[in-house]
């Protein structure tokens, strides 16, 4: 009789952070270069060439993590461009539908190189995460960039909410939200982060 045996081993605090820092920074950059493109296209100006270099000076946790998989992303967003530009019946202009794409993608490279380091992926589908607050429950859309619930009034980063959510599910079950959260590690404050009312939140000082 052949038996078979299935190990399930799990990151360390470091490869935790080096995934997460991945994810967060090319999320970060994608929506940073579209930012200012879709930003000279309303000033009818050409689309610019923006690389994830320019954003390594003002934004140092940039630098952090593997310049590959931020070039990758500069190539898909680039690419998608052209083909806007090119056939704009068949490709829509980027947009978060089409990062989501490119994220998956990313995935698929993470979970490549976790699988080299014995380290198994477990994804997590992230159905309406940003718009269900993760401490009473009740669903809220963001407002651009920022969450606020008006059954409870907690306010945070959609992404914030988004990431606690999917962190939940992960679990199985509700982990209790504190007052002083923080980010994905490895992202500083910036100004275009929402805060939730804590006047010393702990990722001022990241």
């Amino acid at each position: 009789m052949l038996k078979a045996y299935k190990y399930r081993i799990y990151p360390e605090k470091s490869q935790e952070e080096f995934f997460e820092k991945t994810f967060g920074c090319c999320r970060f950059v994608w929506n940073k270069m579209l930012e200012e493109k879709l930003e000279a296209l309303r000033q009818g100006r050409k689309v610019p060439r923006i690389t994830p270099a320019r954003y390594k000076k003002e934004y140092p946790f940039v630098r952090e993590v593997d310049s590959l998989a931020l070039a990758n992303v500069q190539l898909e967003q680039e690419k998608s461009f052209r083909d806007h530009f090119k056939n704009p019946k068949h490709f829509r202009m980027p947009n978060q539908k089409i990062h989501q794409w490119c994220f998956r993608k990313m995935v698929e490279m993470i979970t490549y190189k976790a699988q080299l380091l014995g380290i198994e992926v477990e994804l997590v589908p992230e159905e309406y995460t940003s718009q269900v607050c993760p401490v009473c429950g009740s669903k809220n859309r963001p407002i651009g960039r920022n969450y606020e619930c008006r059954s409870c009034g907690f306010r945070y980063h959609r992404d914030g909410v988004g990431a606690i959510n999917i962190w939940q599910r992960y679990l199985g079950r509700e982990s209790q939200v504190v007052a002083g959260l923080a980010p994905v590690r490895g992202v500083r404050f910036k100004p275009h982060l929402c805060g939730h009312g804590v006047s010393n939140a702990p990722w001022k000082a990241a």
